[in-house]
């Protein structure tokens, strides 16, 4: 069978509207083979598995496998610049095909190969969609740094944590990968519609789910085994105590990945989770160099890519910019506060907050209101 065959078996396959991997793999398991199962007669289908699947799904099974309609949606896979990978293709991560529940089917879309972003060291960044300005900031700040030292950041573009990774990845010119809950073609939320667009052009936007697929509720917790799959490690920065994120640990705890928590505030309710994590054992984490010392096992692991950028950015720094600098922390800061504390008036203000923003130094959270950006600045000073 050649390579167009296949793929326009693996394609329907993934057509197959089965919420669980577990029941796909049945049917895979009863008839031997995605293409067995493709070649099967109607009256067999419905002997086989009556009483395992929905008659709804054997219906669609059957109805999907028209040739002709498959030949145009494969088709249409390349003109999108779509590409689709299985574990039979070298090109599929070795990563993936590690864990108990590859997926069957990979869709990938943007410019880079995704065995080789995975054959890299990668982390997972993962946490709350309605985070605060810590959990913002902390999550840009370790994708940054992390991404500084050539480590993949794979999160999965929900707002909160996950846009604001893949975001401190791009900005530090990094690779990332976004796994989506629903096609690869569908931007989602639209809220991150223009980040959706930079990892395709700077990283990869990848999903099992084929495209078109809406991005339904109970897709997304189906797609977090392979945010922990493609991982060495899983950093969770913020977290309620029921939480997604949670359910991306608990696959990376099945998957033996290690886990890595920031610790928030007690009684935060964006920290119970993650609080709870560092409790039941996971590592807690309070510079991005803890991950790394882990991962490689190196305790003498000392940054140096990111502290050259930090250090030179900040040695380009006027008096009065550093002492601005200085009066900044996570907690924001009205500008009106910043006059008032550093005695400039409002034009030197202005100017020096311009400066260090375009610096990456801080970063305005709303209207006026100023955080620092760059979180080395006690040791620094």
């Amino acid at each position: 069978m050649n390579r167009h065959e296949t793929d326009l078996m693996k394609y329907w396959f993934s057509l197959i509207q089965e919420p669980s991997y577990q029941r796909k793999q049945l049917l895979v398991l009863l008839a031997g083979s995605i293409e067995a199962l493709y070649h099967m007669d109607e009256t067999d289908l419905r002997k086989i598995f009556a009483d395992r699947i929905s008659d709804y799904v054997i219906d669609d099974m059957i109805k999907s496998r028209d040739k002709t309609l498959l030949e145009e949606k494969v088709g249409k896979l390349k003109e999108a610049g779509i590409r689709m990978l299985y574990p039979e293709l070298p090109e599929y991560p070795d990563k993936l095909k590690a864990i108990p529940d590859p997926p069957f089917v990979l869709f990938t879309r943007g410019n880079e190969d995704l065995s080789k972003l995975t054959d890299n060291m990668s982390i997972a960044i993962v946490g709350a969609r309605k985070t605060d300005a810590y959990g913002s900031e902390m999550s840009y700040f370790f994708a940054r740094e992390l991404s500084f030292e050539g480590i993949t950041v794979i999160s999965g573009l929900a707002a909160g944590v996950d846009g604001r990774a893949h975001a401190g990845c791009i900005e530090a010119g990094g690779k990332t990968i976004a796994v989506l809950g629903c096609g690869v073609d569908i931007p989602y939320p639209r809220s991150n519609t223009s980040l959706y667009f930079d990892i395709i052009d700077k990283g990869l936007i990848i999903s099992e789910f084929p495209p078109g697929t809406a991005p339904l509720a109970w897709r997304f917790p189906v797609r977090n085994r392979i945010i922990s799959g493609l991982s060495d490690g899983i950093l969770v920065v913020e977290a309620r105590a029921k939480s997604g994120s949670l359910i991306t640990a608990d696959a990376g705890l099945e998957q033996g990945k290690t886990i890595f928590a920031l610790p928030g505030r007690a009684y935060d309710v964006n920290a119970a989770g993650t609080n709870n994590l560092i409790k039941q054992g996971a590592i807690c984490v309070t510079e991005p160099a803890d991950i790394i010392r882990e991962l490689k096992n190196d305790i003498t692991y000392e940054p140096t890519a990111a502290k050259s950028i930090k250090e030179n950015a900040i040695s380009t720094l006027s008096d009065d910019e550093i002492k601005l600098f200085k009066l900044l922390n996570l907690d924001p800061v009205y500008i009106d506060d910043l006059i008032a504390r550093s005695g400039f008036d409002i034009t030197k203000t202005i100017s020096a907050l311009y400066t260090l923003e375009k610096k990456g130094l801080i970063h305005q959270v709303r209207q006026g209101w100023y955080i620092t950006g760059d979180f080395t600045q006690g040791v620094l000073y």
